[in-house]
């Protein structure tokens, strides 16, 4: 038996007591390829169990940078969102072209699980949105307002990352991926929105930090609401200065259709888990509240 805790992000959690053998995917780390497809060993944690999981995530913040434009920048996606009556343009930015990732013989376990057929590197989320009448202008003197949110302190492995090609059944169970055959295929989707603080407004989106052990993808909610117009990381409204995150993004889908609602993060057994841990999270004008429970298994 192994005790482990998460250590990306700075984050205090409570330990769990987990089974060495943990999931038989999960002692795989994940490794890293470069643009020309040549395998390297990754620099990245292994992904081996699951810490308790965090009612709020405190550590590194984000890095508002500007709006200072990055000649190197490749974009990832760009989308349209409607923010108090007005059409913005966000996009993912790579500061400069990605690497591709979890695309080797790892692209298929638990430490690449949610960025399978991926790319990681520096990365941004860049809103453009219409100047305020009488607001200031851009660097250029255009009418339109450009804003840079730096991403990488959000990830577990301080690399922003990102899936890429979307995942075939066709490609389940190879141990090679084929890149004549992926690279044509429609790049995954990574900025759906929704309101999922419960403000009336659909301006945030999930995004994966981290790739714990099987069944653990922890994700936090990026956007803007009525309380902080910028863009951010969304943070329980007792913790403003840290951000919640939620073990899974199926967790976040629950907070987004009905709340109060009681999550479990961690159930018993779980890898051996003997603590039960769960989230309470409601919605008040004020944000979202999260009261974190733990519970010695019987």
């Amino acid at each position: 038996m192994v005790e482990r805790r998460r250590r990306s992000l700075g984050w205090s959690t409570v330990a769990l007591v987990l089974a060495a053998i943990g999931c038989d995917k999960g002692s795989a780390s994940r490794r890293d390829t470069e643009a020309n497809a040549a395998p390297r060993a990754s620099s990245a944690d292994p992904a081996a169990a699951p810490s308790a999981a965090p009612a709020v995530s405190a550590g590194a913040e984000p890095v508002d940078v500007g709006s200072k434009a990055i000649a190197t920048a490749v974009v990832r996606e760009e989308r349209r969102v409607v923010v108090a009556g007005a059409t913005e343009t966000w996009r993912l930015e790579w500061v400069r072209p990605p690497i591709p990732t979890c695309v080797d013989e790892s692209w298929s376990t638990c430490a690449c699980a949610g960025w399978e057929l991926g790319e990681r590197g520096d990365l941004d989320l860049v809103r453009v949105r219409p100047r305020a009448a009488g607001g200031p202008r851009d660097a250029a003197g255009g009418d339109v307002v450009e804003e840079r949110l730096h991403l990488n302190p959000v990830f577990g492995g301080g690399e922003g990352i990102l899936p890429r090609w979307p995942v075939l059944p066709r490609d389940r169970g190879k141990a090679k991926i084929d890149w004549a055959e992926i690279a044509p295929r429609t790049p995954v989707r990574v900025m759906t929105f929704g309101d999922y603080d419960h403000d009336g407004h659909a301006t945030e989106f999930v995004l994966q930090v981290d790739a714990d052990a099987c069944g653990h993808a922890p994700a936090v909610v990026i956007g803007v609401d009525a309380r902080n117009p910028k863009l951010h990381v969304f943070a329980p409204k007792a913790k403003p200065n840290e951000w919640i995150t939620l073990e899974r993004r199926s967790d976040w889908e629950a907070v987004r259709a009905k709340v109060p609602v009681t999550l479990t993060e961690v159930a018993c057994g779980d890898h051996g888990a003997e603590e039960r841990v769960t989230l309470a999270i409601a919605a008040s004008p004020d944000g979202l509240d999260v009261t974190k429970t733990t519970e010695r298994c019987r």
